[in-house]
C-alpha cells in the first residue's frame, strides 16, 4: 500500500512542478515583453527612466498625474484555437444570437475591430476602472470615419454583461473589411502623463528635454487601454467634449472654437477604452491614431452607449 502512496505523492509533485514551470515561463515571457516595450511597473522604474533621459528634476510635477494603463499585446493566432469569448483583435466576433452585426450609415456591415473579455482585462486593471465581467465588442467604419468621425454611425460598441450563448459569427457578404485574428493579452503599466508643448514650456523644459519626454511618454505604434496617450495632432479629449456637447446641444453649439472651449468642462472625465496607432484599421495602409473614448463613470458603470470615436492621421 505504501508504494501506492509514494507513487501518488510523486505524481502530485510532478504535476505541481510542471504547472509551476509553465506559470513561471509565462511570467518570464511577460517580463521580457515589458523590457522590450519599456513598460514602467513601479515608482522606481519611473525615476530611473526620467533619470536616464535627464528629466529627474521634473519628477514632482509628473508623479501626481501618473496613472495605471494597460498595454495590449497582440499575437497572431489561428482563430479555431481561441475559446469562445476570448479577447481578440480582428477575426470573427463571438456574439449572442440576438445581437445583430452593426451597419454603418450607408448600410454596409462594419468592420469588426475586436472583443474585450473584461474578466481577462480586469486582471491588468490596477485601479479597477472597468467592470470585471462581460464582453465589449467594437465595430468600425473607416470609410464613414474619413468623412466625419464624429458621426455616431461610424462605430458601434456593444456590451454583453453575461457572456452566455455565444457563437462565432460568420462575416456578412458585404462586410467592409476582414482583419486576421490576433489574441489579446493585457499587461499593466504605469502611464506617464502627456502634455501640450506649451505646458512643457511652462514646466521649464528645454526643447531637447521636451523631445526626450515625448519620446518617453509617447504611444506611437502602441496599443493601449486606460492610460495616457500622446498623439501628433493634440489631445483627443477636446474632440470628445465637442462630440458630447453636440449630442446635448445640437445646433445651439457655438461655431467659434474659443466659445466652444469655454464649455469643455469634462475634459478630465474622458479616458481611452481602446487606442491604437497602426495601419491595421486604415485600408490605405497609412498609420492613424484611432481611439474609442469613454467617460470614467460610464466605464465604471458598464455604460458603453455614449462613447466617442476620434481619428487622427499621422
Amino acid at each position: 500500500m505504501s508504494k501506492y502512496i509514494y507513487l501518488f505523492v510523486l505524481l502530485v509533485f510532478i504535476f505541481w512542478f510542471i504547472t509551476n514551470t509553465i506559470q513561471n515561463w509565462g511570467y518570464w515571457k511577460i517580463d521580457e515583453y515589458k523590457k522590450k516595450m519599456g513598460l514602467l511597473g513601479s515608482e522606481t522604474d519611473v525615476k530611473i527612466a526620467l533619470g536616464r533621459s535627464g528629466l529627474s528634476k521634473y519628477y514632482d510635477s509628473i508623479a501626481p498625474l501618473i496613472r495605471w494603463g494597460i498595454n495590449v499585446r497582440l499575437t497572431e493566432t489561428e482563430e479555431k484555437k481561441l475559446l469562445l469569448g476570448t479577447s481578440k483583435f480582428g477575426g470573427r466576433p463571438d456574439l449572442p444570437s440576438d445581437v445583430e452585426w452593426p451597419k454603418s450609415a450607408n448600410g454596409t456591415p462594419m468592420e469588426f475591430v475586436g472583443q474585450f473579455n473584461l474578466e481577462e482585462a480586469h486582471k491588468a486593471d490596477m485601479e479597477e476602472q472597468m467592470p470585471d465581467h462581460g464582453i465589449v465588442y467594437l465595430f468600425f467604419s473607416f470609410s464613414n470615419a474619413v468623412e466625419d468621425y464624429s458621426d455616431p454611425q461610424c462605430f458601434k460598441a456593444i456590451y454583453v454583461e453575461k457572456a452566455d450563448g455565444l457563437a462565432r459569427r460568420e462575416y456578412p457578404d458585404d462586410v467592409e473589411r476582414k482583419q486576421p485574428s490576433k489574441k489579446m493579452d493585457f499587461i499593466e503599466y504605469l502611464s506617464l502623463p502627456t502634455f501640450d508643448w506649451s505646458d512643457l514650456e511652462k514646466m521649464g523644459m528645454t526643447e531637447a528635454e521636451q523631445d526626450a519626454y515625448n519620446e518617453l511618454s509617447g504611444t506611437h505604434f502602441e496599443i493601449v487601454m486606460l492610460g495616457h496617450i500622446l498623439t501628433v495632432q493634440g489631445p483627443m479629449e477636446y474632440d470628445c467634449e465637442e462630440q458630447r456637447l453636440h449630442r446635448n446641444m445640437g445646433n445651439l453649439l457655438p461655431e467659434k472654437w474659443e466659445e466652444k472651449c469655454q464649455l469643455f468642462t469634462q475634459l478630465d472625465e474622458w479616458i481611452p477604452f481602446f487606442y491604437l496607432n497602426n495601419d491595421w484599421l486604415d485600408p490605405n495602409g497609412d498609420s492613424s491614431d484611432i481611439a474609442f473614448y469613454i467617460q470614467k463613470q460610464d466605464l465604471k458603470n458598464g455604460d458603453f452607449s455614449k462613447m466617442c470615436l476620434v481619428v487622427q492621421a499621422d
